[in-house]
This record gives C-alpha cells, sequence and structure tokens, in this order.
C-alpha cells in the first residue's frame, strides 16, 4: 500500500495506531498437515492455497495493507472517518468472502474474526486492540469454519447502516442461532456468477470429503457438519430446483455402533 507509512507512522517516524477493521483469517488443518507423513506434499498444497488467495492482498499496490505468517493472514481496512466506517467495515466483509471462497477452491477451510479499532502495520509488525479482539473472535467463540464479527461491529453495522448507503449490508452477512453474525461467503457465488451450480457443487464435494475423512473424530467432524448445514440452507434458499446440489443427508449423520465385548 503506497501511504502505509503515512498512516501509520508520525512525522518523525515513530510508529502510530489507526482506527481499522481488521480481519483476521485462520486455515483450518495446517497443523494436523505439518505432523503427517505427506507433510512435503501438504507444504505443497498449502504453498499452492496461500499464493492463489492472499496474492492480491499482499501486492504492495494493494489498498488494504495485510501480513502473513504461517497459516494465519491479517487484513486491515484504515477507516479514514467515522462517517465510512460501514462501508469500510462491508468492504473488508467482502474481501473476507473472496479469501475464503479462493481457499475452499484450493480444498483449505478457513476461521477467523473481525473487528475495529486501534491498529498499526508496518515493517512487518502488527499491533493492537483489534489485531487482538479479532484473534479473539478466531479463537474462542468463531469454533467451526466461519468468520465472525465481534459484537461491537455488528451493533455499529445495525445501528448505522440505515440510510448509509449500505444497503446491500446483509448479502454477505449471516446470523447464527448462537447470536454470532458470520461472514456469508456463498454470498458472491450467487450475486457475482452467471451460473453458480459448479461452483456450489465443488463446496458440496469439498465438505462430502471432509466429513467422509474426520468421520472418527467428532471434533473435527462436527465443523464441518456445521459448514454442510450453511451449505444446504443457502442452496435451498437461493437456487431454485437446486436439490442435487445439497450435502446428502447421511453424510451429515454421526455414526454409533454397539457394543460387542
Amino acid at each position: 500500500m503506497a501511504d502505509t507509512a503515512e498512516l501509520f507512522l508520525a512525522a518523525d517516524g515513530a510508529p502510530r495506531l489507526r482506527r481499522c477493521a481488521v480481519l483476521f483469517l485462520d486455515l483450518l488443518g495446517v497443523r494436523e498437515m505439518a505432523r503427517s507423513t505427506e507433510a512435503s506434499a501438504h507444504l505443497a498444497a498449502v504453498d499452492r492455497a496461500v499464493r492463489s488467495s492472499y496474492r492480491d492482498f499482499l501486492d504492495p499496490a494493494s489498498e488494504l495493507p495485510a501480513a502473513v505468517f504461517s497459516d494465519t493472514l491479517v487484513i486491515a481496512a484504515p477507516i479514514r472517518s467515522k462517517q465510512l466506517e460501514p462501508v469500510t467495515v462491508l468492504g473488508l466483509v467482502t474481501q473476507g468472502a473472496l479469501a475464503q471462497l479462493g481457499l475452499i477452491e484450493q480444498g483449505l477451510f478457513a476461521r477467523g474474526g473481525l473487528a475495529v479499532g486501534d491498529f498499526h502495520i508496518h515493517d512487518n509488525l502488527i499491533f493492537g486492540r483489534a489485531l487482538v479482539d479479532a484473534y479473539e473472535r478466531e479463537n474462542k467463540d468463531a469454533v467451526h469454519p466461519r468468520v465472525i464479527l465481534d459484537k461491537p461491529v455488528e451493533a455499529m453495522l445495525r445501528e448505522r447502516g440505515a440510510g448509509e448507503d449500505v444497503d446491500d449490508a446483509g448479502s454477505f452477512l449471516s446470523c447464527d442461532e448462537d447470536g454470532w453474525v458470520f461472514i456469508d461467503y456463498l454470498g458472491p457465488v450467487f450475486d457475482s456468477y452467471e451460473d453458480a451450480r459448479p461452483r456450489l457443487k465443488a463446496h458440496r464435494d469439498a465438505l462430502v470429503a471432509k466429513l467422509a475423512q474426520h468421520s472418527k473424530e467428532r471434533r473435527h467432524w462436527e465443523k464441518y457438519r456445521w459448514v454442510a448445514e450453511y451449505h444446504n440452507d443457502a442452496v435451498r434458499t437461493r437456487a431454485a430446483d437446486g436439490a442435487e446440489l445439497l450435502v446428502p443427508a447421511d453424510g451429515m449423520t454421526w455414526r454409533f455402533s454397539s457394543f460387542s465385548p
């Protein structure tokens, strides 16, 4: 970003905090990949996914300063004025949706958080309350492969969204029954592509594979079951005659067996 120094450094060169919307995105399954006997192949796959999905964010000309470390991507959207805060946040929501879609196309799901507050990013240093809050949402509350909004961000959008030229605020956001608002990353599939079916089919197939892969690991399986439920809800509500695109019910059912001593 051309004016990163101007934004995050004072006139004397000292680092300074700026109010930003911050997205913290963490790839899932990388720890297990590193421990696998096929770690080299997994490394190549992660490298390919990161380079493909993060390329634009890490471009020096990007309008959104970003940093990547290990399996984590941090993207910041500087808030230029209080009036522009809702638009800035929703712009970052859109970027978060596209990043998730790009990763899933490479076979990787992600979990994350989005927060607003003081933040600093310059010369490989990232720091600030917004980073901590976004990380805590990912680490403590997201649970499933989803990116959730910090509660103050949700409250701000509900309070200030009307009349702020953000009528599409709900396009890439959904509400879960547990009370969290999350990025509806399948939104761009329906809104930006003439034929969503191939992408929805690929998404379904990726979920069926993940559910099968973790069929004996309840904790991991539950995470992908949540995504399958999200997928099926999106198909039922937005894809007419899309029954063949649903994750089959039997693939979303945990198996039990009788005890035989």
